[in-house]
């Protein structure tokens, strides 16, 4: 205990599992290496200072990229010094010889060949090999020859390390009473020891009758009292030990809830790569939070405590906020509010937010106590929120239409809730009631109840200008990492920055790429020494010689004035290290058209944008931001995300520069080639849909004509093309444009924040269903943890299983043999659905063996076990359908679907199937469907399937075609219906509604579209990953209106 005490004064952590290493270290079998893996580099300092403390052995630090290296082991290896070799990624060849112990005896002399050389070797000489890299990779016969020691934190570690860190701070005589108490008592076991030994010694050199000696009978009962003395004096010791130990306990919750909170933080892996903060910075921020006066009320220690925690909360998700993407900020603050406030969230109510509850399937329209004010489309999230809470939809009186149905259609439902709702549901109940019925504002909710709980006003970090990050957060030995998106440079506003404060002598920028890596390595010794400023761009384009960089950094002693500046963009093989020794900030490009605008503009400059075609650059660069901030509105805007770069825009100005020269020689300009050149070759390139490709030619068509271009029509209420068309006349009529983008500048509807909520918020489950996996560590075969994770989903799948007993075995013969290709349809859809449901239940079957410990587990098994607690789809079901992502919501669609085609068998039996409404989300195949109904037509007209077109009527009416359906049950995005006539939505419109049926068949005659009608496409869900086909709807206003507006029509809601 004493030598782990001193230990400890030398830099050692105080958690348990550092101390066995460090006794593991310092007792390691000379035959063996030992391999020091540190990560956070919490135990260098010790390392080294209890390796050179021994003077027969002084000891020798290297870096394994030094290049003096080989020169360091050799002379080590002959003068018998501990060489300490850093940063390894592998057992280099040239120390095989070292680590096998390679050594020959050639008379009295051991030698021992290190390469081409052959070097006399002394046997006091030590390799300890080392590493931050906790991934590292060995071959097996390096394995086998070194003893692998890992100081990767642990959870319980970290809370010792904290403990000890608090105590320092808070009671610091605490520590030196304890450090006294344990040196009195190792005294005192020295001392009976030594009394112990001199009375065995007295003995057994008496001569004579030990009775009748006087002397030892003295010495005998002096050696009694002083043990006696000794022995009171260790009890009592042990008492005030425990008494001390008692006062350090007071500080053990704060120090569990750091660790904690630690760990959340480093979950963010699973989000994004670039996500990985180091435990030193993570102490910084605990000593910063201990030192907060505020916190300091000079009240009784456990007050003080209880603001500790909160504080040091906001502190780190700040200090982690500032590092990443805004769009992920919601999810981490939701993230450290589930994992550090327990007791705000119920049994199963987290896990119906992310999807982990495995709920029921609606299986009617209006399913059981669904309330009359709530959206059709919100049947199945209802069926799911009842199963799983419904003591909370009973609370919640959901059939009072009065006090339900404001809400409903409130703008901010979120803030809106009647003062029943409030006193009876707790926050996060509240989150799960706008969950199920109003998704479309389910972000806003989750970001009030994230900041409720955490006490803060946002949860968007305090944004922070140069000077504030080089006076506040910098330091010499830590990189500054600023993480950037497409479009935006950090790197300008530095270099304004950096000249005032070091001078412009002092202060370099270098692009890496293109063979610069010796350069910049020559810029960083030389900044290091001197007090530079260096920086170094695009270090995404060169990862492959990111691990280089990093160990020149650590190997680094630099100046004190030195910083170090890295900007790249997000890349998904960043080394760790770097990551994890980087202050990292991320960068967005600001949003909106007018700064896209402005952005453009100053790329191009006076001179460029002056030379001709000024007009037409001016429409191009409006055309790139509205292409480009369209995306915020993914997946109705776009979609997808396409990327258009300023690679696009250079090309397109090309094209512009090249259309004004010619209109200068022919005295016209040619819109038709501008418009096929963007469409075809340039932008359009980029998109894959036809449907987005029709928004990209409405654009074309309304921003570039001759009237734009002349002026006489505006791009936008705030903007027209300016006369003269000068670089300063265009930054001044963008100057005058609001910073905010209204949805209807891009064509959109105005109830689209519905649709970006929804998706945002979507997101953000798939997220946090990611980062709760993760944070319990389930991939590692645990079987009570296993089956505390998967329990909900096996009895699910049984419930589901004994309340429709019939689809064990679907009833897959339709009564012999049949031509009708509706029957055979079926007849492949119950097949289908046999098979997929005999392939679930097998797997869920031998799952549930398994975590009940009657079965082996299997590589398959164990990937099946893998997906469904990492919250996907496994591969094998997918492959026979693929439905939605969560395997949930793919149990239930699956059941679901099997419920409907079993209906669908009785009525294709009695023939009345075609003659009902069909709602096409019963099945798993509906193209196959259609494609049926179309060669039963081609029978009846005795034509080929080709000559058909599939044909719709809408609403509900006759359409020309010898055989037709009734669709029912389809959803719409983008408009508002009123009557039969679709109209524009307005603010307070559901994002998604219901459609009326509609009439479907196929026709030899193929219609021409006439002006007021406009084919929009079906997709499977509101997602539109999946196309499905074409329906052709009638229209009052112009195509391009609703072209822009994103209209489409899906089968289900998600």
């Amino acid at each position: 205990e004493s030598q782990l005490l001193a230990w400890k004064q030398l830099s050692l952590p105080a958690d348990p599992l550092s101390q066995e290493n460090a006794l593991v270290i310092a007792h390691c079998q000379s035959g063996r290496v030992p391999l020091i893996i540190d990560p956070a580099d919490v135990a260098g300092a010790w390392l080294q200072a209890h390796l050179g403390g021994n003077v027969s052995q002084p000891l020798d630090v290297v870096q394994s990229a030094d290049p003096r290296f080989t020169s360091q082991v050799e002379l080590a290896v002959r003068f018998g010094k501990t060489l300490l070799v850093l940063d390894i990624d592998t057992v280099e060849p040239m120390l095989y010889p070292l680590v096998r112990g390679d050594i020959v005896s050639q008379g009295h002399r051991c030698v021992l060949h290190l390469g081409d050389k052959v070097l006399d070797y002394n046997s006091n000489f030590r390799l300890v090999l080392a590493t931050r890299n906790p991934r590292l990779s060995l071959p097996p016969d390096a394995s086998a020859l070194c003893t692998l020691i890992n100081f990767t934190v642990t959870r319980s570690g970290l809370e010792g390390q904290l403990l000890c860190t608090t105590i320092q701070h808070e009671q610091p005589e605490l520590e030196t009473k304890k450090s006294q108490m344990l040196k009195q008592e190792e005294d005192y076991k020295v001392k009976l020891d030594a009394l112990e030994k001199t009375l065995l010694n007295a003995l057994a050199t008496a001569e004579g009758n030990l009775l009748e000696n006087e002397l030892l009978i003295e010495s005998l009962t002096q050696t009694k009292e002083a043990s006696q003395e000794i022995q009171a004096s260790l009890t009592a010791s042990a008492l005030a030990s425990v008494e001390l130990d008692k006062q350090r306990e007071a500080y053990r919750a704060l120090s569990s809830d750091a660790s904690r909170l630690f760990f959340l933080v480093r979950c963010l892996i699973a989000v994004n790569s670039m996500y990985q903060f180091s435990l030193s910075s993570f102490l910084r921020l605990f000593r910063k939070a201990l030192q907060d006066e505020s916190v300091d009320t000079g009240g009784p220690l456990s007050e003080r405590l209880k603001r500790l925690t909160p504080q040091l909360e906001r502190l780190v998700f700040f200090h982690v906020g500032r590092g990443l993407f805004k769009a992920d900020r919601c999810m981490f603050a939701l993230h450290v509010v589930h994992g550090m406030h327990e007791e705000h969230f119920q049994p199963n109510e987290w896990e119906l937010l992310t999807g982990e509850a495995a709920g029921e399937q609606a299986t009617a329209d209006r399913p059981p106590g669904f309330p009359s004010w709530a959206g059709a489309d919100r049947a199945t999230a209802f069926s799911h929120m009842r199963s799983q809470l419904g003591s909370l939809v009973r609370k919640l009186d959901l059939g009072n239409t009065a006090r339900w149905s404001h809400w409903a259609q409130s703008p901010e439902c979120e803030r809106d809730f009647s003062p029943e709702a409030i006193r009876e549901c707790t926050p996060f109940q509240r989150v799960l009631v706008s969950w199920c019925f109003r998704p479309d504002r389910l972000m806003s909710a989750l970001r009030d109840f994230a900041c409720e709980i955490m006490q803060v006003s946002t949860i968007s970090p305090r944004s922070l200008n140069f000077q504030q990050i080089y006076e506040q957060e910098t330091e010499a030995k830590v990189p500054t990492l600023l993480i950037t998106t497409a479009g935006a440079d950090p790197s300008k506003e530095l270099a304004d920055f950096a000249p005032g404060v070091v001078g412009p002598d002092r202060y370099k920028c270098l692009a890496m790429g293109g063979g610069t890596h010796d350069l910049a390595m020559s810029d960083l010794r030389k900044a290091s020494e001197t007090g530079g400023w260096l920086c170094l761009q695009n270090l995404h384009l060169v990862v492959a010689w990111l691990p280089a960089l990093e160990k020149a950094i650590a190997a680094l002693d630099p100046h004190g004035e030195f910083r170090l500046w890295l900007t790249t963009e997000s890349h998904g093989t960043f080394p760790h290290a770097l990551l994890q020794r980087s202050l990292k900030i991320t960068f967005e490009s600001p949003p909106g058209t007018k700064k896209n605008m402005q952005r453009t503009l100053s790329i191009w400059g006076p001179e460029y944008f002056e030379k001709g075609g000024s007009e037409l650059l001016f429409c191009l660069a409006w055309f790139h931001a509205v292409l480009q901030e369209r995306r915020t509105y993914v997946p109705q805007g776009w979609s997808k995300s396409y990327e258009f770069s300023v690679g696009d825009l250079r090309a397109g100005a090309f094209v512009m520069g090249a259309a004004a020269r010619a209109a200068t020689e022919t005295g016209s300009l040619d819109i038709d080639i501008v418009h096929g050149l963007m469409e075809d070759a340039i932008y359009g390139g980029r998109i894959d849909n036809p449907y987005d490709a029709r928004v990209l030619r409405a654009y074309l068509c309304k921003f570039f004509t001759s009237d734009v271009l002349e002026g006489q029509i505006v791009l936008n209420r705030e903007l027209s093309v300016p006369h003269p068309c000068s670089h300063e006349a265009a930054l001044a009529a963008v100057s005058n444009m609001s910073d905010h983008d209204p949805p209807e500048l891009f064509g959109l509807p105005n109830n689209i924040e519905r649709s970006v909520q929804r998706s945002a918020s979507f997101e953000v489950s798939n997220q946090l269903r990611k980062l709760s996996v993760i944070g319990k560590e389930l991939i590692s075969f645990d079987r009570e943890v296993w089956r505390s994770k998967l329990a909900p989903i096996l009895e699910h799948w049984q419930n589901m299983m004994a309340k429709y007993p019939a689809l064990s075995a679907i009833q897959t013969a339709l009564g012999g043999q049949s031509n009708d290709p509706i029957m055979g349809f079926i007849t492949m859809e119950t097949k289908a659905a046999n098979s997929i449901i005999k392939e679930v239940a097998s797997c869920l079957t031998a799952l549930k063996k398994v975590v009940y410990g009657t079965a082996l587990l299997t590589p398959h098994i164990q990937a099946i076990a893998i997906c469904l607690m990492t919250g996907t789809v496994p591969g094998t079901w997918s492959k026979k359908w693929d439905g939605p992502e969560k395997p949930t919501a793919w149990l239930a669609q699956l059941i679901r679907k099997a419920v409907a085609i079993t209906s669908w068998q009785s009525k294709v039996s009695s023939g009345s199937l075609l003659e009902e409404e069909i709602d096409l989300n019963d099945v798993f195949r509906p193209l196959t469907f259609l494609n049926s109904l179309r060669q039963l037509t081609a029978r009846q007209n005795k034509c080929a399937m080709d000559v058909l077109h599939l044909i719709s009527a809408w609403p509900n009416a006759g359409i020309t075609s010898s055989l037709s359906i009734i669709v029912k049950g389809l959803l719409l995005q983008g408009a508002e219906l009123r009557g039969t006539s679709l109209v524009e939505a307005s603010n307070d419109a559901p994002e998604i509604i219901l459609m009326p049926s509609l009439s479907l068949g196929y026709s030899r005659e193929m219609l021409s579209h006439s002006s007021d009608e406009l084919v929009i496409p079906l997709y499977r869900d509101a997602t539109r990953e999946h196309f499905l086909l074409d329906i052709t709807l009638p229209i009052q206003k112009d195509a391009d209106v609703w072209i822009l507006a994103g209209l489409a029509i899906f089968l289900a809601d998600v």
